[in-house]
């Protein structure tokens, strides 16, 4: 974590957008605890991407829908969810969703095959093998750095939802 104890960029799959809203409800909590004024952080805090995995509705249906969870999960926790949880906290990325739900495109099968050989990781065609290519490509294109923080002193999770129930319908990503 580069002596930092945090990590600054949060990857995980957005599909009905309740684990993106969860994790940005409880990481402004988290801030809450450590005596931060959360409303005043709104998009300045750790940011939680989620992937998104299916193109069948446009991103800002998905954006809408997260901004919904994470509020009601914040006031669920003690958050005033209108005041401390805003538009910017909701960050979703949708140009790693490939040709349609559940298809393994190139490039994501690709980011499967590199996590496993790599990392020892076996991802799931469906979410985290495109979870895994936005990661990356955010790194690799510098997308998690700044003028304030370089690309080397970046701490970035990759979150694991699970999944590798489904690798046995894909002959092609084994």
């Amino acid at each position: 974590l580069g002596g930092s104890g945090r990590f600054d960029y949060v990857f995980v799959a957005c599909g009905s957008g309740s684990t993106v809203g969860g994790l940005v409800a409880g990481f402004k909590l988290l801030e809450k605890i450590r005596g931060l004024d959360v409303s005043k952080t709104i998009g300045e805090s750790r940011k939680v991407v989620g992937i998104l995995n299916s193109p069948t509705k446009p991103r800002e249906y998905h954006e809408k829908r997260v901004l919904t969870f994470a509020r009601r999960a914040g006031e669920l926790i003690g958050l005033d969810g209108e005041q401390d949880i805003g538009v910017d906290d909701v960050r979703l990325d949708d140009r790693f969703v490939g040709t349609a739900y559940g298809v393994l495109d190139g490039e994501s099968k690709e980011a499967l095959e590199t996590m496993a050989r790599t990392e020892g990781m076996v991802l799931d065609p469906v979410y985290t093998a495109k979870v895994a290519r936005g990661m990356m490509h955010w790194v690799n294109e510098g997308e998690v750095a700044d003028s304030a923080k370089p690309l080397d002193q970046v701490n970035v999770l990759f979150i694991h939802t699970g999944g590798q129930a489904a690798l046995g319908a894909y002959t092609d990503a084994q």
